[in-house]
């Protein structure tokens, strides 16, 4: 293990990880913290959706609320790691704690990988018509 790197949990285990740090919150509390979070989003959209269009059908109820999380998080969730990605080993508020998470399962989203980066500021970036 290279001098003043903690060992870490992700794959493969002898990969360097520049100031990790475990997370501090359980994954039930993050998971707690996301879920409602995304419930009130949702819950606030279906009733401002409900109140603009009492006539609108469910499935375009649905649509909107669908598109209202998929845009959130490609805008907020990704945006943090793409402007966060250098210091996310280390991060210990919300957004820090669930990419550590998540790169249980991808790793490369803790090392800064190249491609990682630029696949998720794709998705963030706006879009030219």
């Amino acid at each position: 293990m290279p001098a003043g790197s903690e060992s870490h949990p992700y794959y493969p285990l002898g990969v360097n990880i520049v100031g990790y740090a475990p997370n501090q919150s359980p994954v039930l509390e993050l998971l707690a913290l996301a879920s409602g979070g995304c419930t009130l989003l949702l819950g606030l959209t279906f009733a401002v959706a409900s109140h603009v269009r009492p006539a609108l059908r469910m499935a375009d109820r649905i649509a909107i609320l669908w598109f209202v999380l998929s845009g959130t998080l490609h805008c907020f969730f990704e945006g943090y790691f793409m402007l966060n990605h250098k210091h996310m080993a280390s991060a210990q508020d919300l957004f820090g704690q669930l990419w550590k998470e998540y790169a249980l399962s991808d790793s490369r989203y803790m090392t800064s990988d190249t491609l990682v980066l630029c696949m998720e500021t794709i998705t963030v970036s706006p879009k030219e018509d």
